[in-house]
């Protein structure tokens, strides 16, 4: 039995849509579950459905470094069918190849089965990637708590399958890999390796190997065939047919080329200078470091906002002085008039106490006039006492006037307090109203201060954010630059060690060539072994 597409899409259609919904809303994502829950056939559908749906999506299976580049290469469409190509970017500059390609895409999902079993370093490397506009899922069993698990926070957990499912999944794990094996076998037992391999036949998702290529001294055998029994054998390896240089039953002479590698010596020759080249624009690349972030706008407001909250304060201050002077001067009224009322009453009973005075001396006086009358005194004295009369009775007459002045005083000392009191209540109104404008401009000042700060703390905590992704691009882009010179250094000396093994293999002796035949052994490498008939003396 054979758990299908359908199948998983059934049994698996919540949590692929979950998966799909936080994708979507540009987050990374790690699928926990435990042996047989699923995790590589759910990956598989996913494949299938994002790519469906138009995503540029990689699922990557391998477990090393160069065969998850390999992977990843196939996927991004880098070009490995050229042999040389392909062994200059094997060497080292597939990594940058990859992260080049991965750049110049909008977007990218990596799906990465069985994540927890790569090594960390490579882990770390797929979390750099998220920089590229690279999402990622994760499927392990156990995530460790470090590398790019700590940093993904999104997670689903894939329920077990029912006992049904879980048998179809072990059929499909066990049963079907054995029958694929068993048919790779029956075919190679049919149809044995041929000498000549195609690259264009070659499987470029495998893992390619590149062994050291055998450049000793040619060696020269004696034909074992007792037909001929002097015929030499020139034995050498070769990783290009072109570099062959006889055919079978051509003359030759002593010290004649059977095999040369001056294409590839020019080849490592332009190599070399290519990756000189590099190295050179590598060490000239300028990275600049991330300089300290100003102040945001926002702090600077509150600065200024600050003076603001000072004035608003102040407002206050001065707004409640003022009412408490109004409030005073209200309070003080009332003991103002008593003074005032009292002073006045008692220049008034002063004024009636003389003015009683004023009217017995006149009377006193009127009563000595008459009877100086009587007594038939002198008329000069007489009319002496009648002028001191008119004065007394003048002088009365004024007194008369200032006491009514008094109490007309009285009378509109009433009034006058009335009206003040009426004032300083206004007055006192008119400070509250003040005092409750500024409270209330002191606390809209506040509000926006509060807000002002609140907003300060959020561009201060998203300007560290973005000042420590700008580190941390800066330390990755020095780390990868060294990276990248170690691994152009290395290439370098193993050109330089190839350049030095690169012989000419010559003919020993002088004859025809009966036959060159070749086979292939391992990785590029081929051996050839040129029969040689000496010529007779």
């Amino acid at each position: 039995m054979y758990i299908s597409d359908d199948e998983i899409r059934q049994h698996r259609g919540e949590e692929l849509s979950k998966i799909k919904y936080a994708l979507s809303q540009g987050h990374s994502i790690v699928v926990v579950g435990e042996k047989g829950s699923g995790k590589s056939s759910t990956a598989r559908v996913l494949e299938e459905d994002l790519r469906a749906e138009g995503n540029n999506v990689a699922l990557i299976k391998e477990r090393k470094e160069k065969n998850i580049l390999v992977e990843l290469a196939g996927y991004l469409d880098v070009n490995l069918r050229n042999p040389e190509t392909r062994k200059m970017l094997l060497k080292g500059d597939l990594r940058v190849e990859v992260e080049s390609s991965l750049t110049n895409k909008a977007r990218y999902i990596l799906l990465v089965d069985d994540a927890e079993t790569i090594r960390s370093y490579i882990r770390s490397w797929f979390g750099n990637q998220r920089y590229r506009n690279v999402q990622l899922v994760l499927f392990a069993e156990r995530p460790p708590k470090s590398d790019v698990f700590n940093s993904i926070k999104k997670r689903i957990k894939l329920k077990p399958f029912s006992k049904q499912a879980g048998f179809n999944l072990y059929y499909i794990a066990l049963v079907v890999p054995v029958l694929i094996l068993f048919a790779v076998l029956i075919k190679v037992r049919n149809n044995p390796p041929v000498p000549v391999e195609s690259y264009s036949d070659r499987n470029l998702t495998a893992t390619p190997t590149y062994p050291e290529i055998n450049t000793t001294e040619p060696e020269y055998q004696p034909n074992s065939d007792n037909k001929i029994k002097d015929d030499l054998i020139v034995r050498f390896n070769i990783d290009d047919f072109t570099q062959i240089k006889v055919k079978g039953l051509a003359n030759i002479k002593k010290g004649d080329i059977l095999m040369d590698k001056i294409e590839k010596n020019n080849r490592l020759t332009k190599e070399m200078e290519s990756i000189e080249l590099q190295i050179l624009n590598l060490k000239n690349k300028l990275i600049t470091k991330p300089l300290v972030p100003e102040k945001a706008p926002s702090w600077k407001a509150m600065e200024s906002q600050k003076s603001a909250l000072a004035i608003a304060n102040k407002s206050v201050s001065q707004a409640k002085l003022i009412l408490n002077q109004a409030r005073s001067a209200q309070n003080s009224l009332p003991s103002k008039l008593e003074t005032q009322r009292v002073e006045l009453e008692q220049e008034m009973e002063k004024t009636q106490a003389e003015l009683k005075l004023s009217e017995d001396t006149i009377l006193e006086h009127e009563k000595f006039i008459e009877s100086m009358k009587n007594d038939d005194t002198n008329s000069s004295a007489l009319s002496n006492e009648k002028a001191n009369l008119k004065t007394l009775i003048e002088k009365h007459e004024r007194m008369k006037s200032i006491l009514e002045e008094q109490k007309a005083k009285l009378g509109s000392l009433e009034n006058e307090h009335n009206q003040k009191s009426l004032q300083a209540y206004l007055n006192v109104e008119s400070a509250k109203e003040g005092l409750n404008l500024a409270e209330a401009n002191l606390r809209n000042v506040k509000y926006k201060h509060e807000q002002l700060k609140r907003e300060a703390l959020a561009d201060e905590e998203e300007g560290l954010e973005q000042q420590k992704q700008r580190q941390e691009k800066y330390a990755y882009d020095l780390r990868n630059r060294e990276h990248q010179l170690k691994v152009l250094n290395s290439r370098l000396l193993e050109i330089n060690k190839e350049l030095k093994k690169i012989s000419v293999v010559r003919s020993p002796i002088n004859g025809h060539v009966r036959s060159v035949t070749s086979h292939y052994t391992h990785g590029d490498q081929y051996a050839v072994e040129v029969t040689i008939i000496p010529e007779s003396e």
